[in-house]
Formats: structure tokens, sequence, C-alpha cells
């Protein structure tokens, strides 16, 4: 009999609720591969950090025995127990308007090279981001005209973006500012304390992610921290020829790992990008 197995072979009956008194029986009975076990645990989370499902990973178990009901619910307990323990933190994503050479808007915050047309597929992507989030970061400048515009068009219920701008008027919204004290906007706080602080604060709390929109000055900043998890980065059919960039104020290169590159209709490619 083969005394490898991938984990993905695991039965719907091992995915048992974890006490800790069960893990301590576990623990006792299968103390002689204790050290398996730890390094079982320790590959999980560094390759699937924040996938706690088992079936996910691929790495086959070496040395256990096949019979699944002897070490398989233990294994699995104590990896799940193991990744549990240590709570994952919000993810900051970045989404943002980019042309070709690199510019999210003209020298005078021109944006008239956007490819404006939103088409279904754009809207599905941009949805779908804006769900898996629960807070929106902001600085003050696009502030002033991005929260007014969506407010407006909430006062439109007939209007085709009027779903989606109850979306951006509803989620609670965090403005960075060193003038403002405080918000004439709904669901709107102003941060005057240090962002890094501000940002590293609010990943560590429960909930959904954390999406940022801009503008340029801000978002250099909050890239030079490294807080950014993920770009998603609307690559437009155009190019600005010069203009504000969130990369030029960088000290030095920054590597990053291409996650998926997503063609719109509207000639448009979304990259989604992490740090390498």
């Amino acid at each position: 009999m083969s005394r490898t197995r991938e984990v993905e072979h695991f039965t719907p009956k091992c995915h048992l609720k974890i006490t800790d008194k069960r893990l301590s029986k576990w623990q006792n009975r299968y103390k002689p591969r204790k050290h398996l076990q730890n390094t079982l645990c320790q590959s999980f989370r560094k390759e699937h950090p924040a996938n706690m499902i088992l079936s996910h990973l691929t790495h086959p178990i070496v040395g256990f025995t096949t019979h699944p009901g002897l070490i398989y619910p233990g294994i699995f307990a104590y990896i799940n127990y193991q990744t549990q323990k240590t709570r994952l933190m919000k993810q900051l994503k970045l989404q943002v308007q980019i042309s070709v050479d690199g510019f999210i808007a003209g020298p005078n915050g021109e944006m008239d090279w956007l490819a404006w047309n939103a088409t279904e597929d754009f809207i599905q992507y941009v949805t779908e981001l804006t769900d898996s989030c629960d807070t929106m970061l902001l600085g003050r400048k696009l502030a002033d005209g991005f929260i007014p515009y969506w407010t407006d068009i909430t006062t439109r219920p007939k209007d085709p973006q009027y779903s989606f701008a109850r979306k951006m008027v509803d989620m609670p919204k965090i403005v960075f500012s060193n003038t403002l004290d405080k918000s004439s906007w709904d669901n709107t706080q102003i941060a005057k304390s240090d962002s890094v602080t501000e940002i590293n604060d609010l990943k560590k709390q429960d909930g959904k992610d954390i999406v940022m929109y801009g503008g340029a000055e801000f978002v250099t900043s909050v890239i030079k921290a490294g807080l950014i998890d993920e770009y998603h980065l609307f690559v437009n059919p155009a190019a600005a020829g010069k203009g504000m960039s969130i990369f030029g104020g960088l000290e030095k290169p920054g590597q990053l790992s291409l996650i998926k590159a997503t063609p719109l209709t509207n000639g448009i490619v979304v990259l989604c990008y992490k740090p390498a």
C-alpha cells in the first residue's frame, strides 16, 4: 500500500470541529509524528496564507499511513487549528485607472484619455472588487470630486449607475487630510494621523478587505510604505504623454508578481499584481 497521499483526498467526514481537548488527544496519540505535523502546518501557512481550505494544499504527505480514520483526522485538525490561531489581516487593494505610459491623470488632473465606456464586464470586475471590501480609503483631493459625484447619482434612481453609486455612498470611507477637521459627507471619517499607523490599525480589524482609489500623492506614500497587498491597474488604451504617476516617487525599484490579466471589451486591460 502506498504511503503517500495528497491532502486533497480528505473526505468530508474528516472536516471536524476542533476543540482543545480533541487537539490534545490527537497530539498525544501521534506524538512521534509531531515534527512532521509541524512541517506540514508551516508549509500550508507559507503557500496558502489566505486560504483555510485544506483541499488546496497539494503537497503530498510522505510517511503517513493511508488509513482514512487513523492519521488523517489528526493531521487535518492540527493544521486547521494552527492556521486559525493566526488571524489573517485584511488586505489593502488599490484600484486605479492608468494610461499605457503609466500616468493616472494629466499634469492638472486631466482624465480626458480615459475609456469611459462602462461595459458589462467592466462593471462586473469593479463590482466584485468592491463587494470584497467594506472600507474605502481616499486622499482629500480625490474625495472632493469623487464623493459628490456618486452622491449626486443616488438622487436619480433611474440612472444606469444608480445601484453602484449606492454602494459607493453607503460604504464607510476614510479620507486622509491635513487640512480638513470634519467631514461634510455621509459615511465618511477624516484621518489626520499618520497614514501608515492608521492603515495598519485598519488591517487588524475584523471584516472584509479595504479598497483604495487615490489620489496620486496619497497612493505613492502608501506604496512607499509597502502597504498595498493587491494592485488592480486598469490600463487604458491611451497614452497621456505626461502627468501624475503613482510610482514616480519610489526611492528604489519595487518587484511585483502578476496574478492575472483581464482584457475588457472597452479596450481596458486590468492587471492584478501582488508584491513579489
